[in-house]
């Protein structure tokens, strides 16, 4: 019994020890200091005003080369809210 205690003992701090490795590993490759090279473009500077250029989209429209037979979006402003 005592043999089975210090195993559970030692694999506990085994656990505790890998997991404080992978904690701070993950903070030094995302925390602030992260270059670009590692966020790639996950952050993108964008302009502050309305991008949407105002002109309706008639369709069908190939996007992205798919063919978007109708809109979906069901409110006129697809910022108001629903309530």
């Amino acid at each position: 019994m005592e043999t089975l205690l210090i195993l559970l003992g030692v694999l506990g701090f085994a656990a505790t020890l890998i997991s404080v490795h992978i904690f701070t590993s993950g903070s030094e490759i995302y925390g602030d200091g992260a270059s670009d090279e590692l966020m790639g473009a996950a952050f993108t500077d964008r302009a502050q005003g309305d991008r949407r250029s105002g002109l309706a989209a008639v369709f069908p429209i190939l996007i992205n080369g798919m063919v978007v037979n109708e809109d979906r979006r069901s409110l006129r402003d697809r910022r108001e809210s629903v309530a």
